[in-house]
């Protein structure tokens, strides 16, 4: 069921919060599983026959089919991940707070680090990977950076011969906390610091020259917790304690927001697109859900008598 907002104000303007079209998400939200656990969780893959999940918390690894659910555990003690992808069909790649990047068999019980460092300037706190689809990944090194000190790093990975090249793709970031490409080469950056969304050309943007920019922000909730691009480049981020998921076209325009599930908490542990598929989990429910994104859910267009949300600058 979708809601629209009005073009008039009976009672008055709107709260500047209030000012997008909200898709009400009722029958349009499906229940994939509930994982029995609660807490920071994030999506490591998901297709249409099984997904997998990760919980930083406990360093469980989850793995749904559809009817089980496995539980699989990082088999070091000191081992904490936080994040990961697959590499292939059996390996995963995980972003460890403690150890640095490793690879994980989970049917195999084999964890362990295929690089902790950037020409020898070790990783502090890498948290978050996302692959290119050109053979390579950028991995976020929050280390200790904030609002103030803004000295978290993108590092690009290269997969080359079962050798894992890190070279400094972008320094300067405050708290990075997710990113996300484009099919049209750009690379987004969560700033968690800022509750913004940077834009910058990606490696494979071969030599095109932009200034970074603030892309997309947000004067609620903390985030981004998690990015996703569409395959129309359309960008979507989920912010903790928001009960909805911001969408913006290529361009930076915010084009709607997507509600979570009415039975859902505002703690959008991170966000996955599987096809026509948007994937979101709530971490204080251990849930995952999705919904069909079906153009009458993300191509509307704002009525002329509502205003965007305002920028940091404006307010």
């Amino acid at each position: 069921m979708i809601s629209m907002l009005g073009c008039s104000y009976p009672q008055g303007k709107p709260d500047k919060n209030e000012l997008f079209r909200v898709v009400k998400a009722n029958e349009e939200w499906e229940l994939v599983i509930e994982l029995g656990e609660t807490g920071i969780i994030r999506i490591v893959d998901v297709t249409s026959e099984v997904a997998w999940l990760l919980n930083i918390e406990n360093g469980h690894f989850f793995c749904f089919n559809g009817e089980d659910l496995e539980v699989f555990k990082a088999p070091f003690a000191n081992a904490n991940p936080v994040a990961a992808r697959f590499l292939n069909e059996a390996d995963i790649l995980v972003a460890d707070k403690n150890l640095g990047l490793c690879k994980y068999l989970p049917h195999s019980s084999s964890y362990y680090v295929v690089a902790d460092e950037c020409k020898g300037i070790p990783f502090v706190g890498i948290n978050s990977i996302t692959m290119d689809g050109y053979g390579g990944a950028y991995v976020s090194d929050a280390t200790s950076s904030g609002y103030f000190k803004r000295d978290g790093k993108i590092y690009y990975v290269w997969f080359r011969d079962g050798d894992f090249d890190v070279e400094l793709f972008q320094e300067g970031v405050a708290f990075p906390s997710c990113t996300a490409v484009s099919e049209n080469d750009n690379l987004f950056i969560g700033e968690f610091a800022t509750n913004s969304v940077i834009c910058v050309p990606s490696k494979a943007a071969q030599g095109r020259v932009e200034t970074p920019s603030m892309f997309m922000y947000h004067d609620n909730g903390h985030g981004p917790t998690g990015l996703v691009v569409d395959s129309c480049s359309n960008v979507y981020a989920s912010f903790e304690f928001c009960h909805d998921i911001l969408v913006s076209s290529q361009n930076g325009s915010q084009k709607t927001r997507i509600s979570l599930p009415e039975c859902a908490k505002s703690f959008p542990s991170d966000i996955y697109i599987d096809g026509d598929w948007l994937y979101v989990v709530e971490g204080t429910e251990g849930a995952l859900f999705r919904i069909k994104l079906s153009p009458s859910v993300i191509e509307r267009e704002i009525p002329d008598c509502l205003e965007p949300l305002s920028w940091p600058w404006q307010l």
